[in-house]
This record gives C-alpha cells, sequence and structure tokens, in this order.
C-alpha cells in the first residue's frame, strides 16, 4: 500500500385474493450480446384490502421468457428442478483443468445474485465450459434454468445460498435485456489504507479508483503448473492511499476494456496477500456501482484524486 498523488381499507369483497409472486418480465437474447444488468424491479403491493371503487389489479408476476415464473435463489429446493433464477455474476472463475481415476476434463465456477441479495455458486463442467463460459461475462444478468442443486459445502462456499448449481450442456442461459439496477450486492468496504490491518488470506470488499491498468501478462502456477493471464490494477481511494489488485484469466484479458478510463469499481471479497507488501487478489467487481458510497468516491476523485492520475 502506498499513498496516492491525491487528496388499504377494508371492502366488501368476502374472499381474499391468494397471493401471487412479485416479480415483472424479463427479456431474451440466448447467446447474443447487449448491455450491461438486468431487468426491472420486484413488484410492490400486495397485503390489505381493495378499496370497493378501485379496479381490481393484482400485482405483476416476473416471467421468464417462456412464460414460467422467476424463483428467487432463496426459493430453490431439492423437491423441483422446475425453476428459472434470474441473477447477476458477480464473480467467474478462470477455466480449470482435472485429471482423475475417472478421467479428465475442464471446469469454471462462478457466483450469482439475485435482488433479493441471496448469492449461490455455479460450477460448468466439460462441454458446459464450451457452451457458456466465453457468453457468460461478469457484470451482466441473466436467466438461469436446467440445473442440477446439491447441498452446498460451507467449508469452501461463502454463498448464502445452502446449495450449490451445477450447469450442463442442456442448461438453458440468456442475457437479461433490462437494467440490473435492481440487483445490488452487499458489501463492508475497508479503506485503502486500512488493507495492511488485514491478515494475509482474509477476504475484503474495497471501493477504489482504477487509476492505472497494466499489460497482461502470463505466469506458470506454482501449484499446477498451468500457465495463468494476470493483471495488475492500481486502485487508489479517498484515504490516499493505493494498492495493487491483481484480475485473473478472461478478466485479465480484458481488462483495459473493462476498468479503462478511471471507473469507481467495488471489488467483492478481494482476497489479502503480503507478497512484496500488502496486495490484493480479486475476481468480483461491479464497475461504477449505482451506490452512494460510489458517487462520493467519484467526486473526490473529480476535485482531488484526479490531478494524481498517471
Amino acid at each position: 500500500i502506498t499513498k496516492g498523488g491525491g487528496a388499504g381499507a377494508g371492502g366488501p369483497a368476502p374472499v381474499q385474493p391468494k397471493p401471487q409472486p412479485m416479480y415483472a418480465g424479463a427479456g431474451a437474447n440466448p447467446y447474443g450480446g447487449g448491455g450491461n444488468g438486468g431487468g426491472g424491479m420486484y413488484g410492490g403491493g400486495g397485503g390489505g384490502h381493495r378499496p370497493p371503487a378501485a379496479a381490481s389489479s393484482g400485482p405483476t408476476v416476473r416471467t421468464a421468457p417462456g412464460g414460467q415464473p422467476i424463483t428467487p435463489i432463496s426459493g430453490l429446493n431439492m423437491y423441483s428442478n422446475r425453476w428459472v433464477i434470474r441473477a447477476k455474476v458477480v464473480s467467474k472463475s478462470g477455466v480449470r483443468t482435472w485429471s482423475n481415476a475417472k478421467g479428465e476434463g475442464q471446469l469454471f465456477s462462478m457466483e450469482i445474485l439475485d435482488s433479493a441479495g441471496t448469492d449461490v455458486k455455479c460450477t460448468f463442467f466439460k462441454e458446459a465450459v464450451d457452451k457458456f463460459y466465453n457468453f457468460i461475462e461478469e457484470d451482466r444478468v441473466y436467466t438461469f434454468s436446467g440445473g442440477r442443486l446439491k447441498v452446498a459445502n460451507m467449508q469452501y462456499n461463502k454463498c448464502k445460498s445452502q446449495f450449490e448449481i451445477t450447469f450442463d450442456q442442456n442448461s438453458t442461459i440468456e442475457l437479461d435485456q433490462g437494467g440490473g439496477d435492481d440487483i445490488r450486492a452487499s458489501y463492508d468496504f475497508v479503506k485503502v489504507a486500512d488493507v495492511e490491518r488485514s491478515q494475509p488470506n482474509d477476504y475484503i470488499d474495497i471501493l477504489g479508483v482504477v487509476k492505472a491498468v497494466g499489460e497482461p501478462a502470463t505466469i506458470v502456477s506454482k501449484k499446477s503448473g498451468k500457465e495463468l493471464t494476470k493483471c495488475e490494477l492500481t486502485v487508489e481511494d479517498d484515504s490516499g492511499a493505493e494498492i495493487t489488485l491483481t484480475m485473473w484469466g478472461d478478466t485479465a484479458n480484458k481488462a483495459r476494456e473493462r476498468f479503462g478510463g478511471t471507473p469507481v469499481v467495488a471489488f467483492k471479497r478481494a482476497r489479502v496477500s503480503d507478497y512484496g507488501g500488502r496486495t490484493l487478489s480479486g475476481s468480483g467487481f461491479s464497475v461504477n456501482p449505482n451506490i452512494p458510497q460510489a458517487a462520493a468516491l467519484s467526486q473526490w476523485w473529480a476535485a482531488n484524486g484526479g490531478k494524481s492520475a498517471s
């Protein structure tokens, strides 16, 4: 860590309407492009009696492109496999290979978050990697169906859901074309100047301005012997300190595209390292998140921090 250069009423109806899920429709673009984010917000309403003179209008039911209601992640259970969830990809790993007595293959994992604030870990194997890896991007919203649930191993899984999801080549994943402002991660931000108080291998959230983006580089992992792509970002916040944060894999290859232009970025669960002083290793991120802290940091950077941009 170094110092940066910048400073209802009752009615006559005798029977109450049955409650309905309060979700609005999601657009679809199978395996296509489109802008960041996902569609509209969970509907409000419900409860109480209808005024006598009011026209009857129930809450909006959010449905998937095929007309099936959206299920919140917290509503997933082992007794139903006919669900569709709508969620934002908050982190995505690189592709890893595996080999054992049963065979060999490839996999990647990701964490997705819905508008109710529940996240779940998802894993893709073999043919599903080829089909979905390049289509799925971090910080975008998709609808997901056709996955298989299993009980989460909480020793290695920090998500809120008690399940994990495995997707295969027959699963359906479609890009949601709306805006994703209704899906917001919760953060517990640590100031960059305070990262030195964290212990190695701690996971923390930070909010900062990406003031510099390095060139992608390839290294060989000491653990696996595989080649890995990394890219180092220089991140500064209004504590006046800056830190190096390393991104990996596909995110590293696209770092200049995603982090160029000194955006404000929220990094979720960045891992603390003491390699050459305190540094961070990240995966989950949100560029220019719609949160009050980001607006305040952007104003600070425009007034003070921008003077030190390199």
